[in-house]
């Protein structure tokens, strides 16, 4: 049985007890929804991403002010939103320079024992793989969803 990259995130949410989370690169939204749709105690979600052009406000907005958007680029959304976050996920641009500016923005921000993680860690992103060794060293985790890879480790 496969499990998607969302599943794989309500895991580490429900393990971890994550109540504040920072969702960088959206698209249309669809992690959010599910998660915000099935995860119970999240107290605080951020969406990140420089172009809301496809994001499906419909649903996310039903959720009110546990939701906080943020039209940006990651990097300037790092320096808006509250330290000691719970779990950040990253999944905006997929080059070295990119992903390492990202992990280097968000990691200050989130708490001692929360939870930095991304995704498209594969042969056809090898930026992402060399910028989380960059930044975070070996002791990562990965998770298959069938497709490429979710990379996490714990702060």
């Amino acid at each position: 049985m496969v499990v998607k990259r969302w599943e794989i995130l309500e895991n580490l949410i429900v393990a971890f007890g994550c109540k504040s989370i920072v969702e960088v690169g959206v698209r249309k939204g669809d992690i959010a929804i599910y998660l915000l749709d099935s995860v119970r105690g999240i107290e605080k979600y951020y969406i990140v991403d420089i172009d809301f052009s496809v994001l499906n406000l419909v649903p996310i907005q039903k959720y009110g002010s546990i939701v906080s958007l943020h039209n940006m680029s990651s990097v300037l959304a790092a320096k808006e939103i509250p330290d000691d976050l719970d779990m950040v996920f990253i999944d905006a641009e997929h080059s070295y320079e990119a992903c390492k500016e990202d992990i280097e923005a968000w990691l200050p921000k989130v708490r001692n024992g929360g939870i930095i993680c991304g995704h498209d860690y594969c042969d056809d992103c090898p930026g992402i793989a060399q910028a989380v060794h960059e930044c975070l060293g070996s002791e990562i985790n990965l998770e298959y969803d069938g497709d490429v890879n979710i990379w996490w480790t714990r702060k």
